[in-house]
């Protein structure tokens, strides 16, 4: 009887250390997978900031462009803006606005988390 005891104890044993070890390697797995997490959104912080970067200098490319026109020879005449101008303008700034909607909704799906 104390035999089959000990032999009982002894596979316990082995199994408690082979779950032991399954779960240092559990938790070695799960480091990682923060640590990519971690390095992914990081480079997305940076790739989002990149795209609002060059929104703003578009938008301000725009701004400029809007204050040209309106500095221009056809404001000094006091003759206001022409249609076909307002609406070139329009659609610049509406396309921009798509524009960086887009890559910023890409940017955030392209985010590991957002994928599972």
């Amino acid at each position: 009887m104390l035999l089959f005891f000990c032999s009982d104890c002894v596979e316990a044993i082995k199994d408690a250390s082979q779950l032991k070890f399954k779960a240092e390697k559990m938790d070695q797995k799960i480091e990682e997978f923060q640590e990519e997490v971690n390095s992914t959104r990081e480079s997305m912080s940076e790739r989002i900031n990149e795209l609002e970067k060059n929104m703003t200098l578009q938008i301000n490319k725009i701004e400029a462009d809007i204050k040209q026109i309106a500095n221009s020879d056809v404001q000094k005449q006091n003759s206001p803006l022409t249609y076909a101008e307002m609406v070139s303008l329009k659609s610049k700034v509406g396309n921009i606005e798509v524009e960086l909607d887009t890559k910023l909704r890409n940017a955030s799906t392209d985010l590991p988390l957002n994928k599972q």
